[in-house]
């Protein structure tokens, strides 16, 4: 399963079978085929976990796949996210080298990807043409100011008094149990989890009546695609949006770049007209939300296919 956290983390586990490449060798640690560059601070590409950087203030990223991962590495299988959100639309940038594949990572493109004072996640997963799948993540501890705003002003934080809402969707039962589309045995529960832990006053404290939540029949992809059009333009811009889908997810197996969240009537043969596709997602927070808080986890089993 993978999930997207903003200001958290991505866990990805792919399904299917591993026939090892013949110039790969078995056992090889997940993260091996990954570094991360920061070409604004500069010095070695990063390979560890944790690494101390003293300014948020950066434009780009660069993210490797190195040799021979790469070559067995197709484009579409390549998988990134920044603080927990997906951020293909930012890293779309890939480039072939002598060394391997590189994505470059436009931070200033979309503001809510600038990184933020303290911990920050760069994520990157991908699977090779025998799916074997490889993952890293980079915990970025950003300094509390950025060397060019250090001259002045306080940096202490704003207590958040904004409103709080909630899209809470998860689904096991699905319509159309074919092209190794199954049920699933705890989306429905961990969705459930997930919104009676918001309305605790450990978990947020969030109204009842700013949580919309869908499971199984009634998360259909025209029920949440509406659920998202009425819930985010509700938020102000001191408001928070916290959006949690527990489903299926696949990449369209016509159009492998595509990545759709399977709801409870989606086909596999036909997931550009019934799926949920993850940059619709993207599109509508870009578009809706005035508001700079947005706390996305999507909890998908990915499907495998042969």
């Amino acid at each position: 399963m993978f999930r997207f956290l903003l200001i958290s983390s991505l866990t990805i586990f792919l399904l299917g079978a591993a026939t090892i490449p013949p110039t790969i060798a078995p056992q090889t640690p997940s993260r091996a085929p990954f570094a991360l560059e920061l070409p604004d601070i500069g010095g070695p590409p990063i390979t560890g976990v944790e690494t101390q950087i003293s300014t948020t203030e950066l434009r780009t990223m660069r993210l490797s796949v190195k040799q021979p991962f790469a070559d067995h590495i197709n484009y579409g299988k390549i998988y990134t996210a920044i603080n927990g959100e997906a951020a293909n639309t930012v890293c779309g940038n890939i480039r072939t080298g002598r060394d391997g594949k590189f994505i470059i990572c436009d931070l200033e493109s979309k503001p809510r990807f600038h990184l933020q004072p303290g911990k920050n996640v760069v994520e990157i997963s991908a699977t090779d043409q025998n799916n074997n799948s490889y993952y890293a993540s980079y915990v970025l501890i950003a300094g509390r100011e950025s060397p060019i705003k250090a001259a002045g002003g306080s940096s202490a934080p704003l207590k958040f008094s904004g409103r709080k809402f909630g899209l809470i969707v998860g689904v096991s039962q699905y319509q159309f149990n074919d092209a190794g589309l199954n049920n699933l045995q705890y989306a429905d529960a961990d969705a459930r989890a997930v919104r009676d832990f918001l309305l605790e006053p450990n978990g947020g404290g969030f109204k009842a009546s700013d949580i919309i939540y869908m499971e199984n029949a009634g998360a259909t992809s025209g029920a949440v695609r509406d659920a998202l059009t009425r819930l985010l333009p509700k938020a102000g811009p001191n408001d928070l949006v916290f959006i949690y889908i527990a489903s299926h997810g696949s990449p369209d197996p016509f159009d492998p770049q595509k990545l759709y969240f399977l709801m409870n009537d989606s086909k596999v043969v036909n997931l550009s007209g019934t799926g949920l596709g993850m940059f619709e997602i993207q599109e509508v927070l870009d578009h809706l939300v005035i508001g700079e808080r947005k706390w996305v986890s999507l909890r998908e089993k990915r499907l495998g296919f042969k």
